[in-house]
């Protein structure tokens, strides 16, 4: 004997056929979540003391240059280099550069030279930011005070 098959003709009540749908589409786009992304903080640089005299050294530290923070792509999160550059208020300049760690992040210690002039020197860090479709290079000013 053939076997029946049997089709069902009744209806689905309106309340029911919502709920599979918003299963159907809410379930799926949770379940298949990325990895999480981390909150991308901006670039900082804290510089101490805020007064030295010249022949002294000031530690200037730098957090969140992580460029893997910033969709650069495959390397990302390798290391920052960055520039430091130090001017005083006759124009004598110093500085250093310096890679980040992987966690974006550097710390130097930068000697003051012994003919700086006392008073305010600019300080300019700049970096490269590489991401995928474009490379930028971006500054970010601090000062502090040379003692006489």
């Amino acid at each position: 004997m053939g076997q029946s098959v049997r089709v069902w003709t009744g209806r689905i009540p309106a309340r029911a056929l919502l709920g599979v749908l918003i299963a159907a589409v809410v379930l799926p786009s949770s379940a298949c979540t990325s990895a999480p992304q981390r909150a991308c903080a901006e670039p900082e640089v804290t510089m101490t003391p805020d007064v030295v005299a010249s022949g002294e050294s000031i530690t200037v530290v730098g957090e969140n240059f992580d460029d893997a923070c910033r969709d650069a792509g495959e390397g990302a999160g390798i290391g920052v280099d960055v520039r430091i550059d130090m001017t005083d208020t006759e124009g004598l300049q110093w500085g250093d550069r310096v890679l980040t760690g992987s966690d974006g992040s550097f710390t130097v210690e930068l000697l003051i030279p012994d003919d700086a002039v006392p008073g305010t020197v600019k300080t300019v860090v700049e970096w490269e930011w590489t991401g995928l479709s474009a490379t930028e290079t971006r500054t970010m000013e601090r000062d502090f005070i040379i003692a006489d």
